[in-house]
């Protein structure tokens, strides 16, 4: 019993860390996503925001996050790649909320991440990406 929370221990405190680690940073070089186990930088020019739309995963099933193909999906939270529903490949980072952001890029993938503020989060990466408010 010693030996096997020993061994338990460790691989939970990862997994507790790894789950805990959810972060959105606004850059000069773009949009950086940390979430569990993955890290990913889009730059500016590479994110399609006139197409970028805050759903309700509820009512647009096609964004929903349908197959795990690198991740973690546990109840409450589901981080890495995933397809969604409607096919695109999506770097997810949600949490229980139901009104998530979809923004697709230029580089093959869509993000699928659930910011406090979602519509003012586009609004300000619009802003950024005009020149008109530095990052």
């Amino acid at each position: 019993m010693l030996a096997i929370a020993l061994l338990l221990g460790p691989v939970w405190g990862v997994l507790d860390w790894a789950l805990r680690r959810q972060h959105l940073a606004l850059g000069t070089d773009g949009l950086t996503i940390t979430t569990s186990f993955y890290k990913r930088s889009v730059p500016l020019s590479g994110l399609k925001l006139e197409q970028a739309r805050v759903v309700n995963l509820a009512e647009h099933i096609d964004y929903k996050p349908r197959l795990k193909t690198n991740g973690t999906s546990l109840p409450g939270i589901k981080s890495g790649w995933f397809r969604l529903a409607n096919g695109n490949k999506a770097l997810v980072s949600i949490r229980q909320g139901e009104r998530v952001l979809w923004l697709p890029t230029s580089e093959g993938y869509d993000l699928l991440i659930e910011p406090v503020d979602a519509r003012q989060l586009i609004d300000h990466l619009q802003q950024v990406a005009s020149g008109r408010t530095p990052a």
